[in-house]
């Protein structure tokens, strides 16, 4: 079975159903508590073992639709299924008759006491259930000619909101009850003992003011104040009849609708039916002579030939259907003989109620409803009357009278063992809880639930932990039969349970699911021990919560040991790190100081670059004089070529003037020798000062060349004087940048040697504080192991 909720009355009642079908067909039940339509896209690991370890599943979910459920079944296409609460087509499903069960308690309330101002309590919206009873009385109002009045209809609630609807209607609508409205329905038991609750607060009658009816037939109701009138089904044994139909080969219908039937109680207006059932008295028709009523004489060998007929009319007169079990109608038998046997014998002994008083207990180790045995006694009551007469039947009616206080008292004292026993198992729970929750490790947890358990009346424990998507390890395992053990045995997580783990008699479990918010555990399966679904619910949120702690706790345990082989290493690393930056420090501390050095370099060398480019500019005036001085001698050459040629044009005029003076003395003979002598000496004069003007023009041509080649070299010094100022100034540039650079080196340096004493100092805080994590972490595995964990 597959069930989304076991706190709720439905899921609880249809878990309980099939689970008692189950155990009288002697077949193994698994009931896996999950939420099927919620849980579809995280679905647990273990919910696989569904499509492997079952013959057949019965599915209780509330779909919300079609594509979910059918998405579900491909699955497990191979796997028998019937699901429950929903009808889909194609997979054969149950339902409750909600329609026809809410028509006959509508016409109840419409037809036998004629209400027409009925108000309706609805569910939540969407739900097919609530849907069906609104429709169903829309339906009978309208074929009664009532009239469909809004007002009367609250909004869509959730199952928790009574109190809510009855605002609606008398604070909103200013509905008062009796002229406003004759009567509630609500669409389940939870609204309706909401709306008793809720009248009893603002000092509303019920009946007296109001009728209420519920749907569902809980089993508070019967102990509600007044008792609800509702209407009781029961799925569970019907489901479970036609799954194991299915299994035998045997074609089952797509649909069947359980039927609901009416439970008439106070609440409606109505005495209980075993109330009703009980009165029975019929008078006797009268003798017209002496007036007195026809003389019977009691035969107990009449009742005993008739003994049949008078079975089958106590057992049809049993209003719970489900109630007609053999071991019921064996009772029933029995407790008419005995009956016979005191009517017979008189007073004593008292056969019948000591009979009574066995089948009491009887019935309450099947799980029985002591309620059924005031029916039973009604019905007897209505057979044997028209036998009895006179004492005899005083002493009947003494038995009848004593055997429904022997009834109420048992049923009383069993209500009040119940509640015992429900507070004595919360309280077990609460204290296992409190266990859980302080224990921090997966060993103590598991020997915890092994002691425990059995306190809570469950037998038997598996319990499993995901290792990986696909294996799981065997956490427990304890029964009767088999003392607890954590074997660690791994097996496939789709098995459920390693092969030969389940007991091999016939078993019922509870499968939970273990997860902390996100995080998928694990799984449990508790046998099942009592019927209500907060104590395994209870297990599984507490045991869950626990679980998370104590792996973590194993985790920080494991990593307590990792950290310790950790800090070892690192305190290790770091002193070989202190080590290496006391070096780096002194290397840091001599490259600083030759920084400081050559920042003192570079300005001297900025110095020396500086008058470099002074004396250069210097050496190019110089030379740029001495070029226009070299200029100046040229041009005073070229005056002196002028005045060498002039004289060289003298030189020549005078040469010719030598040689006329030659040519008229030896025309003038005698008298002409002295001119002669002139003349001779003029051509000597000449020729001597063609002879220096030839020197001096060769000088000058010299002179002239030096100057030019002078000229040249100035210019090409000038040049280079120029060349030399800019390559000095780059130069002096480029050292002034150098400067800067080392300027910066220096001051990084400086850092360098600042940062490395502060790492050396931040490193032995580092040590020390590695230290100090060493020794806590040593504190902490010694408090571990003197916790015990």
């Amino acid at each position: 079975m597959a069930i989304d909720d076991i706190l709720m009355v439905g899921g609880v009642k249809t878990l309980r159903g099939v689970t008692e079908e189950a155990l009288s067909q002697n077949i193994n039940l698994l009931c896996f508590h999950l939420n099927l339509y919620k849980d579809g896209n995280q679905f647990p690991p273990a919910w696989e073992a569904l499509g492997h370890v079952l013959d057949g599943l019965i599915i209780y979910q509330p779909w919300p639709s079609k594509d979910l459920f059918n998405a579900f079944r491909k699955r497990f296409p191979s796997l028998p299924m019937i699901n429950a609460v929903r009808l889909y087509e194609g997979c054969p499903g149950l339902t409750p008759d909600s329609y026809q069960g809410m028509t006959d308690l509508l016409e109840h309330l419409v037809g036998f006491h004629g209400y027409k101002k009925i108000a309706f309590v609805t569910g939540p919206e969407g739900n097919w259930a609530a849907d069906e009873r609104y429709r169903s009385y829309v339906d009978v109002l309208t074929k009664h000619g009532l009239l469909i009045d809004d007002n009367l209809v609250t909004p869509h609630l959730g199952w928790d909101t009574a109190r809510e609807a009855i605002a609606y209607l008398m604070d909103r609508r200013q509905l008062k009850p009796g002229s406003g409205f004759e009567a509630v329905i609500g669409a389940n038991d939870s609204l309706a003992m909401g709306v008793l609750e809720e009248f009893r607060i603002r000092g509303v009658q019920v009946p007296g003011d109001v009728a209420v009816v519920g749907f569902d037939n809980d089993s508070r109701t019967f102990f509600s104040n007044p008792p609800l009138t509702t209407a009781g089904y029961d799925m569970g044994k019907q489901a479970a009849k036609t799954m194991l139909a299915m299994l035998e080969g045997k074609k089952v219908p797509d649909r069947t609708f359980v039927p609901a039937i009416p439970v008439i109680r106070r609440s409606c207006g109505c005495q209980s039916a075993e109330v009703m059932r009980a009165s029975g008295w019929k008078e006797e028709p009268r003798d017209k002579k002496t007036d007195r009523q026809s003389k019977k004489v009691f035969a107990g060998k009449n009742i005993r030939e008739d003994r049949s007929r008078i079975l089958a009319e106590i057992s049809a007169s049993l209003e719970d259907k489900n109630a007609k079990t053999a071991n019921v109608l064996t009772w029933i038998g029995q407790l008419l003989d005995a009956f016979v046997i005191n009517l017979d014998a008189g007073d004593k002994p008292p056969t019948f109620l000591l009979a009574l008083e066995k089948v009491l207990y009887l019935s309450r180790i099947d799980g029985g409803d002591f309620s059924v045995w005031q029916g039973v006694v009604s019905a007897m009551r209505r057979q044997l009357l028209r036998l009895l007469d006179g004492e005899i039947l005083s002493r009947a009616e003494s038995l009848w009278q004593q055997s429904r206080v022997l009834i109420e008292d048992m049923g009383r004292r069993e209500q009040i063992r119940q509640a015992s026993l429900a507070e004595q198992r919360a309280q077990v729970l609460r204290e296992i809880e409190m266990s859980l929750l302080t224990t921090f490790s997966v060993a103590g947890l598991m020997a915890l639930l092994a002691k425990n358990l059995p306190r809570l009346g469950i037998e038997s424990c598996y319990l499993a932990l995901y290792e990986g998507k696909t294996r799981s390890r065997l956490a427990l395992a304890f029964s009767k039969s088999q003392a607890a053990a954590s074997d660690n045995r791994f097996f496939e997580t789709l098995k459920l349970l390693p092969d030969g783990t389940l007991p091999e008699t016939r078993f019922t479990y509870i499968v939970e699911p273990l997860n902390f918010q996100e995080r998928q555990l694990g799984f449990a399966l508790f046998g099942m021990g009592p019927q209500e679904g907060t104590i395994y619910d209870g297990l599984r949120g507490t045991l869950s919560s626990a679980l998370q702690g104590a792996l973590l706790l194993e985790q920080i345990q494991e990593h307590a040991g990792q950290l310790d082989s950790v800090v070892e290493r690192t305190l290790m690393t770091s002193e070989e790190i202190q080590r290496a930056i006391t070096e780096t420090t002194s290397q840091a501390q001599i490259v600083s100081r030759s920084a400081q050095v050559s920042m003192d370099v570079s300005r001297n060398g900025q110095e020396a670059i500086a008058n470099t480019v002074a004396g250069m500019d210097t050496i190019r005036r110089q030379v740029e004089n001495i070029a226009k001085s070299i200029l100046a001698l040229s041009e005073r050459t070229k005056q002196i070529e002028e005045i060498v040629t002039a004289v060289e044009e003298v030189v020549s005029l005078s040469d010719v003037l030598a040689i006329n003076a030659s040519i008229q003395a030896a025309r003038a003979g005698d008298r002409g020798l002295g001119f002669a002598v002139v003349a001779r000496e003029m051509r000597t004069l000449a020729e001597q000062s063609r002879n220096a003007t030839a020197n001096i023009s060769t000088i000058l041509k010299e002179i002239k060349d030096a100057a030019a080649n002078a000229v040249l070299v100035t210019e090409e010094g000038s040049k280079g004087a120029v060349k030399g100022i800019s390559l000095a100034g780059r130069a002096g540039e480029t050292i002034h940048d150098l400067s800067s650079t080392i300027e910066e080196s220096a001051r990084v340096a400086l850092q360098i040697s600042a940062s490395t004493q502060q790492q050396a100092n931040a490193i032995d805080q580092l040590v020390k504080a590695v230290q100090s994590i060493k020794e806590a972490n040593s504190q902490t595995s010694t408090t571990f192991k003197a916790a015990g964990l």
